[in-house]
């Protein structure tokens, strides 16, 4: 009760990740509300980061809440809110992959061998980071699989544990992944920093 009331009043300070999600798993909108106000920043900075294009992320911001309020049933038995958030990010962006690559197919079978626009974003127009500028092309050929692992250890400062749980893979897995993404990078002749730090 007491829990409900300071999201009713909208003081959601007071309140930690967990008390916010079991709010949530009680059918309790303003709890969402909440979430997105401490967490959606982070979630469209990231959105923005992988696809190039912050109208792009906006639209898909809007929809990871969403895809939040539909899964609020999931138990969040590992790592944080923010990982949770992170994985159903990269979900949301997989499938927006999955279906520009439809589109684009489409596209081709009706253009009877004449050049079609593709539907892609230009992933290097809107970055604002003039280091990201330079590293895009090599980071965007990795596999899909190690730009999650390599953007969220990287960028977001995640530890190996939030990474496991944002992916849905083991530390193991994500140690290889982001060991395998840092030597491809390499190879590129990429300097990858971030605070100063360089992979």
């Amino acid at each position: 009760m007491q829990q409900e009331r300071r999201v009713g009043q909208l003081n959601d300070a007071e309140l930690t990740d967990s008390e916010l999600w079991s709010l949530l798993q009680q059918n309790k909108c303003a709890a969402l509300s909440a979430v997105f106000d401490r967490h959606g920043q982070t979630i469209f900075r990231y959105c923005a980061r992988r696809l190039g294009d912050r109208s792009v992320a906006e639209n898909l911001l809007t929809i990871v809440f969403l895809e939040t309020w539909d899964r609020r049933t999931e138990r969040i038995e590992h790592g944080t809110l923010l990982s949770f958030l992170y994985r159903i990010a990269i979900d949301v962006i997989a499938h927006r992959r999955r279906y520009l690559r439809r589109h684009r197919k489409a596209l081709d079978s009706f253009s009877s061998g004449a050049d079609c626009a593709s539907p892609e974003v230009d992933m290097s127009a809107a970055i604002s980071s003039e280091l990201l500028m330079e590293c895009l092309d090599t980071f965007l050929a990795l596999p899909h699989a190690l730009q999650d692992v390599v953007s969220l250890s990287v960028w977001e400062d995640l530890s190996l544990e939030e990474v496991a749980v944002a992916v849905g893979a083991d530390v193991e897995t994500v140690q290889v992944r982001l060991d395998r993404g840092r030597r491809r990078l390499a190879e590129g002749d990429v300097v990858f920093r971030r605070s100063g730090r360089v992979l």
